[in-house]
């Protein structure tokens, strides 16, 4: 008996240990590490399969607070965005996506009937069903394919999928959301550095924009990622004794990002690292080390341009006078607000058959399937919506525009600072970009920290009082049983 004893508390150990990593910085490390080779080794296959294996694991052994999950849902999306389309990684990710569904649709069946769990459609329910009929309308009404209708209605349903799962099933975890951009920012800086040490011509590789990362050429997508793993630096080195670290990690990704040469993200890299560091600056109790640390990297790219002055100035030159064009927007906005003007209540959806399109009239601007029709990317958020959903649309867009800021600025925090920062540099880059746009990634993040600002438990940033802390405190009881009622 009491062997049998022994055995039985030694398996709890061990499923409390697994538990534990599962949910840890460790495995989001292994993940990073994970990804980064299986990209270097043209491997996307073995990538997304041992993350499907992860998630499912952590769906059963982390039942109360399966945060490992929030891993994949950062990074699979993320691989697909920057692999080729179509072929057999498109079977592999819809096949990936439909297993992860049947996972999470068995975990929340368990709550439901074993532990009478009664979820919560929480704040933005009514928003996105305001945002999914804009845009089913425009679909519908302005260009309808059946398939590319259907497509629409599971991408939408997948990331307010995010949104709910979140909210309901994963709390307070606010660092761990920091830790995992860190990791993927981490990730792409180094695939970035080694397409760069694999070039014969480090100038005419940067100046034909030839870095990659994963295995395909998505290098837009990957620099406004890397925005967030910088967030991520400045939210960490917040509450952390050693704020110098995380501040001169977020300046090795500032570099990463210039090296990139995505424009607009490193404009948007400068201007956060510049309001993040002395926001942080005023209250850090390293100021000296933070300086001195500073005034080091500073002398060290003096030095380095010093030596490389030649080639620092190619560099300057090309970023000036070659490279400041709007490379076909002009365009594409002309021709997108012709669009609106001819179809301004519901627009022309989502996909066009017109041949500005399919000859290539804004070089670079849309994707042709060789199918008849190509998508619309009028890479500006405004006239994105405008010409797609047309005025409908874009009005009923506006409720969940007024709700996430809403969420922001109930209780502003450091955590909510966070997020805040991280739609601005969304924001910025869907003026000129198309990722933020239409990419499910980008979608999809949008939706989880929409939820963690719901559920976010750290107390306002502008009241420190003892009384603002106990208050912090009742409001975390509080959202815990809220979560749970």
């Amino acid at each position: 008996m009491a062997v049998a004893l022994e055995k039985f508390n030694n398996s709890l150990n061990y499923k409390e240990k697994l538990k534990n990593f599962l949910n840890s910085y460790w495995s989001l490390l292994i993940i990073t590490i994970v990804v980064a080779l299986c990209w270097e080794m043209d491997a996307p296959y073995l990538s997304i399969s041992l993350m499907l294996i992860f998630e499912i694991f952590v769906l059963i052994f982390c039942n109360d607070n399966p945060k490992g999950v929030i891993v994949p849902i950062l990074y699979v999306p993320f691989c697909f965005n920057t692999l080729p389309r179509g072929g057999a990684i498109l079977i592999l990710s819809i096949v990936h996506v439909l297993l992860f569904f049947i996972a999470i649709f068995i975990y929340v069946g368990y709550k439901m009937i074993k532990e009478k769990f009664k979820p919560i459609k929480g704040k933005m329910f009514w928003p996105f069903i305001a945002l999914f009929v804009g845009n089913l309308l425009g679909g519908i009404i302005g260009f309808f394919d059946l398939f590319m209708t259907t497509l629409l209605v599971i991408c939408m349903l997948t990331v307010f999928g995010v949104y709910w799962f979140y909210l309901n099933f994963i709390k307070n975890n606010e660092r761990y959301i920091a830790v995992a951009f860190i990791f993927i920012t981490l990730t792409s800086a180094i695939e970035i550095f080694i397409s760069y040490l694999g070039s014969q011509n480090i100038l005419f590789f940067m100046q034909n924009k030839s870095v990659s990362v994963g295995t395909g050429n998505m290098i837009n997508t990957a620099a406004i990622t890397m925005l967030l793993g910088i967030c991520g630096c400045f939210y960490l080195a917040k509450h952390s004794k050693r704020d110098y670290l995380y501040i001169l990690l977020a300046l090795f990704f500032d570099f990463a990002i210039f090296v990139s040469y995505s424009r607009i993200a490193t404009a948007v890299a400068l201007i956060i690292t510049v309001v993040y560091f002395f926001l942080n600056l005023k209250g850090s109790k390293n100021k000296k080390i933070l300086l001195i640390a500073l005034a080091i990297t500073c002398a060290i790219i003096l030095l380095l341009i010093i030596i490389f002055f030649k080639q620092f100035c190619e560099i300057s030159l090309w970023y000036l006078k070659m490279n400041f064009s709007l490379n076909g927007r002009s365009e594409l906005w002309g021709w997108c607000s012709k669009k609106f003007l001819e179809n301004p209540v519901f627009g022309v959806g989502f996909l066009t058959k017109d041949p500005f399109a399919l000859v290539g009239g804004a070089p670079g601007i849309y994707d042709d399937f060789n199918s008849g029709f190509a998508f619309i990317y009028a890479h500006n958020y405004f006239l994105h919506h405008l010409t797609c959903t047309g005025i409908i649309g874009t009005l009923l867009n506006l409720p969940f525009v007024f709700f996430k800021y809403k969420a922001i600025f109930k209780n502003f925090s450091y955590y909510k600072l966070f997020v805040l920062i991280a739609y601005i540099c969304f924001f910025i880059n869907s003026l000129f970009d198309t990722s933020p746009l239409v990419s499910i990634f980008f979608v999809g993040t949008i939706y989880m920290l929409i939820a963690t600002t719901e559920t976010s438990i750290e107390p306002p940033i502008f009241n420190k009082s003892k009384n603002s802390k106990n208050k912090g405190k009742v409001e975390k009881i509080d959202n815990e049983n809220s979560l749970n009622a």
